[in-house]
Order: structure tokens, then C-alpha cells, then sequence
């Protein structure tokens, strides 16, 4: 069988709408047999399924289509239910925790200060100017 006619036979296997697969569930075709090969493959070309690394290093001239895999599905997970008194004792946990970051945060920018490091710093660690660092954790 002639290129020209196997050329023909692979575009329209690669036009056919045949199944493409789903990234993670179908393995390259170089799959150990080239050293860069990934082995998941991300897309086909034609029929055969290539990973990314293979598709870096392939011929720009290729004449069939390149046709991405489908994402992997992604599970569904279950809908929680909260009631208001679930959300307003999940509100008051998140509060507590939140002075809890913020004292330690004084804290660290205290013990900064004290160990020699500029208002300056300080204040670009915390998002703030030098002189609101200084005003609010300085003597």
C-alpha cells in the first residue's frame, strides 16, 4: 500500500468523530520506547495518543489534526447542608482563629524589629508603610 493511500486512511480515521479518550487513561505510543516519553497522553495525533514531552519533539509538518483528550471526569462530591446555628459556630471558630493569626503576627513583627530589621521590611512583610509598621508595633 502506497503512503499517499495509508495518509488517506489515517485523515479520515482522525475525521471520523471516533472516541478521543480521557487524559490519565490512555498511554502514550512512545511509552517506553523513547527516554523523554511522559507516558499519559494528552492528545492524539490521528489515532495515536502522545504526551506532551512527545508532542514537543514532534515534526511540525505532521498533516493530521491534533485532537486533545477530554479532561478526566472530575467526581462529584456531595452537597453539604449547614443549618444557621452549623454556620454561625463555623463564623465564630473562624473569628478565634483569626485574633489567633494576628496576635501572632504582632508578635513576629515585634521580634523582627527588636532583631534589627527595618520598620521598612517590616511593614513590606505585613503590606503596610514603614510608618504605619512603626506606629502600630513601635514603642
Amino acid at each position: 500500500m502506497g503512503s499517499a493511500r495509508r495518509r488517506q486512511q489515517r485523515t479520515a480515521a482522525a475525521t471520523a468523530g471516533e472516541s478521543v479518550g480521557q487524559v490519565g487513561d490512555v498511554a502514550c505510543v512512545h511509552q517506553g520506547a523513547r527516554a523523554w516519553c511522559q507516558g499519559g497522553a494528552v492528545a492524539r495525533r490521528g489515532r495515536a495518543p502522545l504526551c506532551q514531552a512527545c508532542l514537543d519533539r514532534e515534526s511540525s509538518t505532521s498533516r493530521l489534526p491534533l485532537r486533545p483528550l477530554a479532561p478526566a471526569p472530575t467526581p462529584e462530591v456531595p452537597a453539604v447542608v449547614l443549618t444557621a446555628p452549623d454556620v454561625v459556630d463555623l463564623l465564630r471558630a473562624a473569628e478565634a482563629r483569626r485574633l489567633e493569626l494576628v496576635a501572632r503576627r504582632d508578635e513576629l513583627a515585634r521580634l523582627a524589629h527588636a532583631s534589627g530589621v527595618s520598620w521598612a521590611e517590616v511593614g513590606e512583610a505585613i503590606g503596610v508603610t514603614r510608618q504605619a509598621a512603626r506606629q502600630r508595633y513601635g514603642a
